[in-house]
């Protein structure tokens, strides 16, 4: 019933405007068959778990980027300088990516660990901690120093791990 009433709203609307001249028949028609912009802007749990696993992905590039270039001999900073602040970008916004409703039970495949609901104060902790290493990295990496930077990989690398050990599914694949 709201749904018919907020159809018939705009059809009013865009026929009273029509009349009044400020918009063409065609512009009207396409405006009264169009959704509201509310049901067109909220996610559904399916996209929040692809956006979520694309952000994952650009984390997890990122740092085998650099953990690769870190054992290398002759490493190069440009590596580090490109890829640690999409870390530190990232990072902050870590916890925010699991809503409620975007575990197993959305239907998508996931390795999210329904730990990440039954224990959100322990999640927030660890995600925020990533982020605090990610941002202190970044720091060491604007120094320019690369026996620093090399040497703060490992405990990026472990701050992800420390999540990952009780929130993430492994791949038996």
């Amino acid at each position: 019933m709201k749904t018919e009433w907020t159809i018939a709203a705009i059809a009013a609307a865009s026929l009273l405007a029509v009349a009044c001249g400020q918009k063409d028949e065609a512009t009207s028609k396409n405006e009264a068959q169009a959704p509201p912009a509310a049901a067109t802007a909220a996610p559904n749990a399916a996209d929040t778990i692809k956006a979520r696993q694309a952000n994952l992905k650009k984390l997890g590039g990122a740092l085998k980027a650099m953990t690769d270039e870190s054992k290398k001999d002759n490493a190069d900073l440009a590596v580090f300088k490109t890829q640690a602040p999409i870390i530190a970008g990232l990072a902050p916004q870590l916890h925010d990516w699991f809503p409620a409703g975007t575990g197993a039970e959305a239907g998508v495949k996931t390795a999210a660990k329904p730990e990440i609901w039954a224990q959100p104060d322990v999640f927030k902790q660890r995600a925020d901690a990533f982020a605090a290493a990610a941002a202190k990295f970044s720091t060491t990496v604007d120094g320019g120093d690369l026996a620093a930077i090399k040497a703060g990989v490992a405990p990026l690398g472990g701050a992800c791990r420390e999540c990952h050990q009780t929130f993430r599914q492994r791949d038996e694949s």
